[in-house]
């Protein structure tokens, strides 16, 4: 009989946690920190988030998260 999938607690991203990668160091990353810095600062300077993410390249959902990521730090 085979064992369970490990979950919660047992799983190794809560047993490792400094092996996720995230951010820039992840896989599926589109934009850089260079990115990041300008998209806040265009933001900042009223740009809407369908331009935003029309100037780099990548989907309003994308644009959303980073924004919303921001204002929660």
């Amino acid at each position: 009989m085979a064992l369970p999938h490990p979950s919660g607690d047992r799983h190794w991203t809560r047993r490792m946690p400094d092996r996720v990668l995230r951010g820039t160091n992840a896989n599926g990353a589109k934009l850089s920190d260079t990115d990041i810095a300008r998209l806040y600062q265009y933001a900042d300077g009223g740009w809407l988030p369908f331009e935003l993410a029309s100037h780099f390249g990548v989907s309003r959902q994308t644009i959303w998260r980073h924004l919303k990521a921001r204002n929660t730090r």
